[in-house]
């Protein structure tokens, strides 16, 4: 019986984790959208589209839209540096991390009127998430190279 507990606690923690990481994706996304001050529909169809492909199918769109509009709310409350230290503790390893700033760059790169702003917003994500800005740079790189 103590295993059965221990294995369900385990799982519940997993689940717990998922959707931390998940949010913390869904934050990335949110503080991309709002880099020049303007969020297009198309920058938040984005998010929604990359976080659809990393969740893989664990959550659906509605959650997804959910997720997105909780994140907006809590950056009116939390303020865009609230937020990014949100994302360090939300996106918790290496991996997560270079996957959350990977998720910045494709709605960064949606917006056709890419700017000076935005720039200056993807490596405060970067530097966020303890990322140097030649990793920083690569995995724009990658990015660019999948959506070209």
């Amino acid at each position: 019986m103590l295993r059965k507990r221990s294995m369900k606690a385990a799982r519940q923690r997993e689940i717990e984790l998922q959707g931390q990481a998940l949010a913390g994706l869904v934050d990335a996304g949110i503080l991309a959208a709002c880099a020049d001050g303007v969020i297009e529909d198309s920058e938040l169809d984005v998010v929604a589209d990359v976080i659809q492909g990393f969740a893989q199918g664990q959550a659906t769109m509605r959650d997804i839209r959910e997720l997105m509009q909780a994140s907006l709310d809590s950056l009116d409350e939390q303020g865009y540096e609230g937020k990014l230290e949100a994302l360090q503790s939300n996106l918790f390893n290496d991996e997560l991390r270079e996957i959350g700033l990977s998720v910045v760059s494709a709605v960064l790169m949606s917006d056709s009127d890419y700017n000076e702003d935005e720039d200056e917003v993807f490596y405060d994500i970067a530097d966020a998430l303890e990322i140097d800005h030649d990793t920083a740079d690569a995995i724009w790189d990658g990015v660019e190279a999948n959506l070209s």
